[in-house]
């Protein structure tokens, strides 16, 4: 029977690079679940052929490199249920931000880095059952986190990446021994070097065989090169197929109705308000260059192109006391405001926008109470790099 993908066999790894676009393969503790279908794709350059020929057909494209690679997924936020230990999602929050403060039975602080900072890389391995994708150089353009009642704590990361390499679906063909490098299969055209891959259940005790070469014979024999040799032998038709480690996760999900959202003036003290959902967005601005001669078929630099941005919408009943927001965002006075998800200590977290400036006018709308919806941006204290911290607690 054939194989089908099945959308359920989806697994995500992410792990920090020891330098952008250094492959740095994760273990299964860098494991994060995703709750949609995660996007990963890289796009190749083809260039039309404008040479004339005395005819009104199109000849194949030239072919260019790869261009930037994009990708875009949604895990659940989940504190680690011990103060100052981090949430599953570590590697991805510290991308984002930038910067983490863990401090002892204490708490776990993401915030934001100064200008000179390097551009970190993280390698994430996405597997969507029938095939693998190893992602290199991979950077959280942009973190989404909705705080919603009736929903589950989350975050959508949407970035770019350098390089991308590719382990598909395939079979053994004969019995091979121990030792051996050369792997014949029956079609090795989803296969590419970097890749880690498995022969059925051998899987060099969980860390995969890296591909090293790929050699395909328009209708001779496929060979898959490993390293290192097979630690045992495999059988013929054994499937061969992208390696991922067995995933450990903990962390605890979280229901964004429990907790409580302040907000206050500048210089004074936070009070609770009452609202129905909000929408903090930080876009970091980071840019591949993916345009420049480098020798290779892929981009291999990054850069901070620009100023980021940190926006929020807060949606909320109309209710006495809101009209002074209009008066807030003509004379953009800034409001300090927090949003907490979760009641329990090591069970919750925080984000904290010191200065936020409203820029939407005022316009109650519904059918039956009037709901309020507000547009506004954090800024920057004279400190710099304070527009936003996550903190968990």
């Amino acid at each position: 029977m054939t194989a089908i993908g099945k959308s359920e066999n989806t697994f995500i790894y992410a792990k920090t690079e020891t330098a952008l676009g250094i492959a740095t393969y994760p273990a299964g503790t860098d494991a994060v679940l995703a709750i949609n279908d995660p996007s990963f794709v890289q796009e190749i350059n083809f260039y039309p052929d404008e040479q004339k020929r005395g005819t009104l057909s199109e000849l194949p494209p030239v072919i260019g490199r790869r261009q930037a690679g994009t990708f875009s997924f949604e895990t659940y936020i989940k504190p680690s249920g011990a103060l100052g230990t981090e949430p599953d999602e570590n590697v991805l929050l510290t991308n984002a931000f930038g910067v983490k403060t863990a401090t002892p039975a204490t708490s776990v602080v993401y915030s934001l880095p100064a200008i000179t900072a390097d551009v970190a890389g993280m390698t994430i391995i996405c597997k969507k059952d029938l095939e693998t994708t190893f992602n290199f150089g991979c950077i959280v353009n942009e973190i989404i986190l909705p705080v919603e009642a009736g929903q589950v704590a989350k975050a959508t990361f949407n970035g770019v990446f350098l390089r991308q390499k590719k382990a598909g679906y395939t079979y053994v063909e004969g019995d091979i021994l121990a030792a051996e490098t050369n792997i014949p299969v029956d079609d090795c055209r989803g296969f590419e070097t970097e890749a880690k891959v498995k022969f059925g259940a051998e899987n060099n005790t969980d860390a995969g065989y890296t591909i090293t070469a790929v050699s395909y014979t328009s209708g001779g024999q496929d060979y898959i090169t490993i390293t290192p040799g097979l630690a045992g032998g495999i059988s013929d038709n054994v499937v061969c197929d992208g390696h991922v480690p067995a995933a450990s996760v903990s962390g605890y999900p979280v229901a964004s109705e429990f907790g409580y959202a302040k907000e206050a003036n500048q210089g004074d003290s936070t009070v609770n308000s009452f609202i129905i959902s909000a929408t903090v967005t930080l876009n970091n601005n980071i840019k591949i260059l993916d345009t420049e001669k480098n020798g290779s078929n892929y981009p291999t630099r990054a850069v901070r192109a620009g100023k980021r941005e940190v926006t929020i919408t807060i949606d909320k009943v109309f209710e006495e006391g809101d009209t002074k927001y209009g008066y807030l965002m003509e004379a953009q006075t800034a409001q300090h405001i927090e949003l907490n998800v979760g009641n329990t200590a090591a069970y919750r977290f925080e984000i904290d926008l010191p200065r936020v400036n409203w820029e939407s006018a005022m316009n109650p709308a519904g059918d039956e109470e009037f709901m309020l919806s507000r547009t506004g941006k954090a800024y920057a204290s004279t400190s710099f790099n304070d527009e936003i911290t996550l903190n968990f607690a």
